[in-house]
């Protein structure tokens, strides 16, 4: 294997699915990421078993081959590399190390096979359907702080997705509880789609599709099966396992005939609640109104 590649492009698609990689896995493999060099693109990839993700850049492929190498160091190289910086790497079949040069600079990095590499399957998904990255980060960020922490209630660590027709409009909706608060948000979407009874989304899952689709404008394709999600946008694929459980019906937690509704402009209340807030501490983190 030898190819040649931009280091900021690198640089890039490696913070992508750099998240996904757990340091200390019992599998030694599960710390890798995975390198692909063919057809003038390189692909990169990683795993945890739950989630995998991938992405691609061009770079001049002057031979093919496939590799693994230590995701952490191999990320923590190229981050110190100038920006734009052109990066040579070859593979040395003797000692199976990648050597990484770039100006004066130079890395031997050990190598493990990717034939024990494991993937998480993307086919048989039942459900396609598109949503703007701008659309689907708006949805998360409005109900993610709400997803549970506790273990023992794991179907509540994560967010409950489900798309359902009302008034012949297809409606995609988000929600998180903890048990002590909810947050739901729901989005029209123009798409004629099948209806997604409900799925749970783990919260892991959540947070690095959040850092995903912050740096992206595009849509993105979404398709969903009994236990995966993938959700594909530009030259990345990010598929994840759902948690296999029964969320609460959350439609009977929210109150229908309530009469007491209070309007207040958003910036007095919130400057108010900083003020009064200063003075909560741990053991009595609480906030009366009345």
């Amino acid at each position: 294997m030898d190819f040649k590649v931009n280091s900021s492009d690198l640089l890039k698609a490696i913070s992508h699915i750099h998240g996904v990689v757990e340091i200390r896995h019992t599998l030694p493999i599960l710390s890798n990421m995975i390198i692909t060099a063919k057809d003038g693109r390189l692909k990169l990839c990683s795993t945890n078993l739950d989630i995998y993700c991938s992405d691609q850049v061009n770079a001049e492929i002057v031979s093919p081959g496939e590799i693994s190498v230590s995701a952490s160091t191999f990320h923590e190289i190229i981050k110190r590399l100038p920006n734009g910086s052109d990066l040579h790497a070859t593979l040395d079949e003797e000692s199976s190390s990648l050597i990484l040069k770039c100006g004066r600079s130079k890395f031997n990095l050990t190598t493990m096979k990717t034939d024990d590499f494991p993937t998480i399957a993307d086919s048989d998904l039942d459900t396609n359907f598109v949503l703007s990255a701008a659309e689907l980060i708006r949805m998360i960020d409005k109900t993610k702080f709400a997803i549970s922490n506790e273990e023992t209630r794991y179907f509540l660590n994560g967010l409950y997705f489900n798309v359902t027709n009302e008034d012949n409009k297809n409606i995609v909706t988000l929600v998180g509880t903890d048990g002590h608060r909810l947050a739901k948000f729901s989005q029209e979407i123009n798409e004629n789609i099948e209806v997604v009874s409900g799925v749970i989304i783990p919260k892991k899952t959540i947070y690095e599709l959040s850092k995903l689709l912050s740096e992206f404008d595009d849509d993105v394709n979404i398709s969903i099966s009994s236990n995966k999600i993938v959700f594909i946008v530009g030259d990345i694929i990010f598929v994840s396992k759902l948690i296999d459980g029964s969320f609460p019906d959350y439609k009977r937690v929210i109150p229908n005939d309530n009469k007491n509704i209070l309007k207040i402009n958003r910036d007095k209340l919130l400057s108010a609640v900083d003020r009064v807030s200063t003075i909560a501490n741990d053991k009595s983190p609480v906030i009366k109104f009345k």
